[in-house]
């Protein structure tokens, strides 16, 4: 039986950190936000919050990968950061030319609130551009991964 060396990674993240800098009180005037711009000292204060910090992942051509974890843990910030739509604050973000990444990133977004989660599975799959064989690989693969991490 041949030895297949590994393809390169389709999705590779190396020491991915993304920090928010997020300000509770904004100015509620035009001479507060003039007054913050002109004098340091009566500016909003800043606070940071690290959504990831130092998160390296590998995922190959034809793998599932679900994110599992309790609110406020990192799951959108990176798969936000694999779509693209952020930038790591450190690290790299790396995606294979020409490869096809789809993310589901927000629960009810691209789902279909009267199907079975397998049917939205299916569907949104499809509309991503696998076939039926592709998904069906992929789904009992998610499964199984799924259920090992719950037990």
């Amino acid at each position: 039986m041949p030895n297949n060396p590994p393809s390169a990674p389709v999705v590779l993240l190396r020491d991915v950190s993304k920090r928010f800098s997020l300000q509770r009180q904004r100015a509620t005037s035009v001479k507060d936000l003039a007054l913050g711009l002109l004098q340091p000292s009566r500016r909003e204060p800043r606070e940071e919050l690290w959504a990831l910090r130092r998160v390296s992942l590998s995922i190959g051509e034809g793998e599932a990968v679900a994110f599992i974890g309790r609110n406020g843990s990192g799951k959108s910030t990176l798969l936000r950061l694999v779509a693209g739509i952020l930038t790591p604050t450190y690290g790299t973000v790396g995606i294979r030319r020409g490869a096809r990444v789809g993310t589901m990133i927000e629960l009810g977004i691209g789902f279909h609130g009267e199907l079975p989660a397998r049917e939205n599975v299916y569907l949104n799959a499809a509309v991503h551009g696998l076939d039926r064989r592709s998904i069906d690989a992929a789904y009992a693969e998610l499964a199984v991964r799924t259920l090992h991490s719950l037990y």
